[in-house]
């Protein structure tokens, strides 16, 4: 019964379905439109990601002035 367990495991990997999307129907033309757009777009999630992740460092207690309390929290 084991290998029927690997074999019902491998035969899943393998089924890959791959979803139309929006861009699929698009020209050639329209794409090259797109692409910017959405590396704009891309590249203002990422800014905003680094921004939530600069504020979370900078509201975290450094250690740096000595006082240890936050840790027994």
């Amino acid at each position: 019964m084991g290998p029927k367990k690997k074999d019902k495991k491998k035969a899943k990997a393998e089924e890959v379905v791959v979803e139309e999307s929006e861009y699929d129907a698009m020209d050639l033309e329209m794409l090259r439109e797109v692409v910017p757009m959405l590396r704009q777009q891309l590249e203002k999630s990422m800014f905003d990601r680094n921004y939530v992740q600069l504020e979370r460092v900078r509201g975290r207690p450094s250690c740096s002035d000595g006082d240890d309390t936050w840790l027994n929290a």
